[in-house]
């Protein structure tokens, strides 16, 4: 086998929620995300659900990614042989051979690359991640590379011309490629499925559907899954993506020199000449490209601001590290929308830290991604809830369990799917914090929390404002009952007294009725 250059994992966060057709809008959120009722729609024999087992012999890091990992994370991350019933479920497509291929077309340049698997994650918030990873053993050259990274994500124009037929022309002419090819990869309708964004060639059709699933995934995920855009029936799966034109990138790339640039570049000082600054900062300059996924050269021209963000983005705990005298170490990015590994061409990336990769950052992303995702999703549901209220505020009594359900899913969610820390190991604390501070999840967290807790007690406020309304329409029963009764002497009740004690009877019950009944709704 040829020697491997870079390593892709192309990761689709979206959200999705089965229609209910005219009871949709009043279903709650986690009604319409029960994980049975999307599992029915996925075309049989193609999508196979996932079984772990954490054993050597099935696969190199079986064992490597069990063990990384804390049990709790386990289980979301369906690494569990027991598969417990944690509100999370993973498919692997079956369509896969061995000359399966990812191809990347422009006008005057192909990109094939060898599809490893095809996985999908599903989870009961609402939330999937599809994911395409992928293998390069053609193209060396770093440029390549970058290209692959950029324009293999694109899920859509991120956006058009002016030319009313030809829209997509001048983004095809800088970072959207001319097609995405999945080829001998069995579907339904054959081995071979070309997405070439020709929906968006037409002002007409954007402006009736500014969205469709791109055609490799529609393909693969079959005709019951659609998006709000298009026509639906009862129990299709309605799916959005959750971020914008692009997956998330995790990547791992061979590049020797690069990273001998950027080792020496931290071992320099004020000294260096103005020859060696320049080859600093084109070095700079291609890191920033790689991390930040500029497949089209850099994106950010102000060297302050490039050295800031490679600051916050950039792991170096093992660039300085040499074997035999040789730079033998690697360097991690981290951005909002990437994971990416730079590593030198010698034996531990090759043996070990592309398994690592495949594996172990792997579930690392989909954990944070899911997690973001998740943030979004609900954030989306409690400004759906606000805006139905400010439009009428009669709807309270109606929304009220739409807003204790959100409520508890938020908190299963918390408890469920959100951890500070997934792993004993040093470097996967860190890299897990690193990954949770550029995707701002912790913060996200609890202004979400604020956000629903501010609309649960608002609920329940207005409830308590219905409470006193009803008890100060019976105070003055109860204050007549209490007059007519104190006039009776000691040990001689008379009528009065007996009538009071009946009005304060009658009184009692029904008050204890209403509230029951408004306390139950």
């Amino acid at each position: 086998m040829s020697e491997l250059y870079s390593y892709h994992v192309f990761l689709f966060p979206f959200k999705w929620e089965i229609w209910q057709g005219e009871k949709h809008t009043k279903t709650p959120l986690s009604g319409r995300t029960l994980l049975k009722d999307i599992q029915k729609q996925l075309p049989v024999p193609y999508w196979e659900p996932f079984t772990f087992v954490p054993q050597i012999k099935q696969g190199y890091n079986t064992y490597n990614e069990y063990s990384y990992f804390y049990d709790f994370a386990r289980d979301v991350l369906c690494l569990d042989e027991k598969q417990r019933n944690i509100g999370a479920l993973q498919f692997e497509y079956k369509g896969v051979c061995p000359t399966s291929t990812y191809n990347i077309s422009f006008a005057k340049k192909d990109y094939q690359l060898s599809i490893q698997k095809i996985l999908l994650n599903l989870y009961d918030d609402g939330i999937g991640v599809l994911s395409f990873h992928l293998e390069n053993r053609t193209y060396k050259d770093f440029d390549d590379i970058l290209k692959i990274n950029d324009s293999g994500r694109r899920l859509y124009p991120q956006f058009l011309g002016t030319d009313n037929n030809r829209l997509t022309q001048i983004p095809k002419g800088s970072f959207l490629a001319n097609s995405i090819k999945l080829q001998d990869v069995d579907w339904i309708g054959g081995t071979e499925i070309i997405e070439d964004f020709s929906h968006y060639d037409q002002q007409e059709q954007v402006v009736e559907m500014p969205f469709v699933l791109p055609n490799h995934f529609a393909k693969l995920l079959g005709q019951r899954f659609v998006t709000m855009y298009q026509h639906h029936l009862k129990g299709d799966v309605l799916i959005h993506p959750i971020l914008d034109d692009r997956m998330f990138v995790l990547s791992y790339a061979i590049n020797q020199s690069l990273l001998e640039d950027l080792a020496k570049i931290a071992e320099k000082d004020d000294s260096d000449s103005a020859n060696e600054e320049e080859e600093a900062k084109e070095a700079k300059k291609q890191w920033y490209e790689y991390v930040f996924v500029d497949g089209s050269g850099s994106t950010c021209h102000s060297e302050t601001m490039l050295n800031r963000h490679l600051e916050a983005a950039t792991y170096d705990r093992w660039l300085g590290y040499k074997a035999d005298g040789k730079y033998a170490g690697h360097l991690f990015g981290i951005s909002r929308y990437s994971m990416v590994v730079l590593a030198t061409d010698s034996w531990f990336p090759k043996n070990v830290l592309i398994h690592h990769v495949r594996y172990i950052y792997f579930q690392m992303v989909l954990l944070c991604l899911v997690q973001r995702a998740s943030l979004i999703n609900f954030s989306g549901e409690v400004a759906r809830i606000s805006e139905r209220l400010s439009s009428d505020f009669r709807k309270l009594d109606a929304e009220r369990p739409h807003i204790a359900k959100l409520y508890l899913s938020y908190i299963k969610f918390v408890n469920r799917i959100y951890f500070r820390e997934i792993s004993p190991q040093e470097q996967g604390i860190e890299l897990y914090d690193q990954l949770q501070q550029q995707m701002r999840i912790r913060q996200d967290v609890e202004d979400l929390g604020r956000e629903i807790q501010e609309l649960n007690t608002f609920s329940d406020t207005i409830q308590q404002g219905h409470l006193t309304f009803i008890a100060g329409k019976f105070l003055p029963a109860s204050l007549v009952a209490g007059i007519l009764g104190i006039n009776a002497e000691i040990g001689k009740p008379t009528e009065k007294f007996w009538i009071g004690v009946a009005i304060i009877a009658i009184v009692f019950f029904i008050s204890d009725g209403i509230i029951r009944l408004l306390q139950k709704k």
